[in-house]
């Protein structure tokens, strides 16, 4: 049947009442129905675009839109349209791709602040160099915005040990690692800050007091949160909250950010992900922590990081729940098994008995996802664990990165005597980031749209 444009019309408004009653699967077939026959090109291929963003289909999504813009780069009507695609390539973490069109859309409507805020996100620091030669891969690489913080991240593990045992966690299931333990010295934790502070790598790095220690072990928690913000930083904190004491000094010292770690929400699925943790005293603690933070005033963004497995996602509403009832934020996310290492062995078909249940109790496992994530890049940007973060354990040494457990993933060296640069160095010149990198394991970003 050869169309004309009263019929081309008609099919056209069919689809568009399709598109709008969430029916895309016929909306799409008239869509492409039109485009076959070269009938309101522009507004089918626009139409096709947004559908495309509803199905999460982003890559064809781009091309679709990117064509319309081509075609007809002055329509202001088409700003939703930007600010669409712009606000789904950032809200998938494809924020390379994301910039140029957050750009397109606030050079439209400049007063749109949330786009403004996004844009202000996804340009990269002025603190990182674009790019750095890598010794091991011998390749120049790309740096990016980085995605964990605006600005530069120092993790100090001022607890070098934990009260929980968690299977997917090094604590809990790396136990012939070599690996130090013990409490990090207030004088040593303030020479520390001292040199953060002459370095000056960015205007207002974050301190992160934790790393695989539970820092509401630490005697002096407190006092060491106060030293952070005197030295006018940001101080965030991660905890599992199953300790008996602490709550009220914590709310009192306000930090910026406190991490509540959770799983289950029941004792049957947290003592399992959990273990040694006790499932009532951390939600007596959450309702302690909100009295404590009423009492004080203090402003702490409080956020509950549930950790979900197969046995515990049935609790992710109740959970959602009571956050909303304490006023936290509640931040789901898929479970993954830590660390690196052992990642990397299992990347390699190296499966330690012992981890076995609780591999199959990831709502992926990393062998099936990994070969996915690698899919996705081109091997040409760096890792932002490297770029923009040093890792210091409670006895000054620095780390490799925040991934790694093992004392040989330790750079040797103390903080306190190299340089911000000849630690960067060190990290470049690590044998084990290579392996990271060639086995999928590291953190950087996906390549622009067309590998997606």
């Amino acid at each position: 049947m050869i169309l004309t444009e009263s019929s081309a019309r008609e099919i056209l408004e069919q689809a568009v009442t399709f598109h709008r009653s969430g029916q895309f699967e016929e909306a799409e077939e008239l869509y492409l129905k039109l485009l076959a026959a070269d009938f309101f090109s522009l507004a089918v291929k626009h139409n096709l675009g947004t559908l495309n963003l509803s199905l999460g289909k982003l890559k064809t999504a781009l091309k679709l839109i990117d064509e319309v813009v081509l075609e007809d780069p002055d329509n202001e009507e088409q700003y939703a349209t930007y600010k669409l695609l712009a606000k789904e390539l950032y809200r998938n973490n494809h924020w390379e791709a994301a910039r140029p069109w957050l750009e397109k859309a606030i050079s439209v409507n400049p007063n749109d602040q949330e786009l403004i805020s996004f844009l202000k996100r996804v340009k990269p620091r002025d603190y990182l160099e674009s790019e750095v030669y890598d010794p091991q891969a011998n390749k120049t690489l790309l740096r990016y915005s980085p995605r964990e913080a605006d600005t530069y991240v120092y993790t100090i593990d001022i607890s070098g040990t934990c009260n929980l045992r968690c299977p997917s966690c090094p604590v809990g299931n790396f136990s012939i690692a070599d690996r130090n333990i013990g409490m990090m010295p207030v004088a040593l934790f303030r020479s520390i800050l001292n040199k953060i502070k002459q370095e000056s790598i960015s205007d207002n790095p974050q301190i992160w007091l934790y790393n695989w220690g539970e820092p509401m072990l630490h005697p002096k928690l407190s006092e060491i949160i106060k030293i952070v913000k005197d030295h006018g930083f940001s101080v965030h904190i991660s905890t599992n909250l199953n300790t008996e004491q602490g709550i009220e000094k914590l709310a009192q010292a306000n930090p910026d950010e406190i991490k509540i770690s959770l799983s289950g929400f029941s004792e049957q699925t947290y003592s399992k992900t959990h273990k040694r943790g006790k499932i009532s005293l951390l939600k007596s603690n959450m309702y302690l922590l909100r009295y404590y933070l009423d009492k004080y005033k203090s402003n702490s963004h409080v956020w509950v990081g549930q950790h979900l497995y197969k046995n515990n996602f049935h609790e992710k509403d109740v959970v959602n729940s009571v956050c909303h009832e304490l006023n936290f934020s509640h931040s789901p996310m898929q479970a993954f098994f830590q660390p690196i290492e052992k990642l990397v062995r299992l990347m390699n078909d190296q499966v330690d008995d012992a981890d076995k249940n609780i591999l199959s109790e990831l709502l992926m496992d990393p062998r099936q996802y990994i070969p996915n994530v690698i899919k996705h890049r081109s091997g040409n940007y760096d890792c932002e664990l490297r770029f923009n973060q040093t890792v210091i354990n409670y006895d000054g040494e620095v780390a490799l990165c925040c991934g790694v457990y093992d004392k040989k993933n330790m750079l040797g060296v103390n903080f306190l005597e190299r340089s911000h640069h000849e630690i960067e160095a060190l990290k470049y010149q690590h044998p084990f980031c290579q392996q990271c990198r060639q086995n999928g394991c590291d953190y950087s970003s996906t390549e622009p749209m067309d590998k997606i």
